[in-house]
């Protein structure tokens, strides 16, 4: 096996030189940074907490009837301090994310071709944008619709009583499950890039899609068929453009498929015979 030209390497890798006692001490290094960067972040959103967490409760306490008393409750006695906790560890992580994502640059950029180096910056750009919008739609979108429609249940016999902790969990549940299924057109982007996947496999399996997004839906919302279809309807529409983006890059991939739209490799076909 051929060795890696070092000259097409960052000019800070040295391979020769360095060795596997200085390779941890820079791990060392860059995981001190991240858990400062993380620290700081901590205080910050700590210090913030009840704000944070008023800004967070607001769709739902929007979406209470008019007359009603807007304020929500806690049932146990530390569950103030726990939530604030929450929220300043969920918060911290949110602000140190770009000083963490630059460590983790840090560390493996020198290790990288230039044309690899140019790949990872849109990726990771990308990826925190899907996930920012999967947030932004949960937040002004996916709550107000689902708060509505739960607190319409409420009557002079039957009062809400909305936890903290609870709504704390609730939200950061959808949070997570809205970012990281708004990732499918990067995933799907990728498939089609790198010739995993065509087009026609996606649009001939749409079937399964759909049962996989029922499944993520059921897993990451709570169980009810409303929160379900909140999300499930929004992944849909997001696999069906992801199905159209992949249609447009895979024309530009010098990729074989057959007539069903498989894969088919270059010493296999006619051509390569």
């Amino acid at each position: 096996m051929a060795e890696a030209r070092p000259e097409n390497r960052s000019a800070d890798f040295d391979p020769k030189n360095m060795s596997l006692v200085e390779h941890l001490r820079e791990l060392r290094k860059r995981l001190v940074y991240a858990l400062g960067g993380i620290g700081v972040g901590f205080f910050i959103a700590y210090a913030n907490a009840q704000v944070l967490f008023g800004w967070l409760m607001k769709p739902l306490l929007d979406a209470m009837p008019e007359g009603a008393e807007k304020r929500m409750v806690f049932t146990g006695l530390a569950q103030p301090f726990l939530v604030d906790l929450k929220v300043g560890i969920f918060g911290g992580l949110i602000l140190a994310l770009p000083f963490l994502l630059y460590q983790i640059w840090s560390f493996v950029a020198p290790a990288l071709y230039p044309q690899e180096r140019r790949g990872v910056v849109p990726f990771i750009v990308s990826a925190l944008f899907f996930f920012a919008t999967g947030v932004a739609f949960a937040y002004f979108i996916a709550f107000p619709f689902a708060f509505q429609y739960f607190l319409g249940y409420s009557s002079a016999e039957l009062e809400p009583m909305l936890s903290i902790h609870e709504y704390l969990d609730f939200a950061t549940q959808m949070f997570l499950g809205f970012g990281a299924m708004f990732e499918m057109p990067l995933v799907i982007f990728l498939l089609a890039k790198f010739g995993i996947m065509t087009p026609q496999q996606l649009a001939k399996n749409r079937q399964w899609a759909v049962l996989a997004i029922a499944v993520i839906s059921a897993i990451f919302t709570p169980a009810d068929a409303l929160s379900m279809l909140v999300m499930a309807v929004p992944l849909y529409v997001l696999f069906e453009g992801s199905v159209l983006v992949a249609r447009i890059v895979y024309r530009n991939q010098p990729v074989l498929v057959d007539a069903e739209g498989n894969l088919v490799d270059e010493d296999d076909s006619p051509e390569g015979a």
